[in-house]
């Protein structure tokens, strides 16, 4: 099975050093969602730097191969 690496980012990279094994690319951006889900449960949008989150799917050569992304309107 490929192996998947997600970087989360919400104004400062965290890397992901282990990656996870899943049967294909849309199992990778179905996990991908799911993180970016997790990961805003736990913050307020208006207190991430740059109004930005993403997480960066990158495959076993490193090489990205999509991206999810939201951000916050700026009044």
């Amino acid at each position: 099975m490929p192996r998947y690496y997600f970087t989360i980012e919400d104004g400062r990279p965290i890397e992901d050093p282990t990656g996870e094994e899943l049967p294909d690319d849309a199992a990778a951006r179905l996990a991908a969602v799911q993180i970016m889900a997790e990961v805003m449960t736990g913050h307020v949008l208006d207190l991430i730097p740059e109004g930005r989150l993403s997480v960066q799917v990158s495959d076993e050569a490193q090489q990205q191969i999509f991206n999810v992304v939201t951000t916050t309107a700026v009044a």
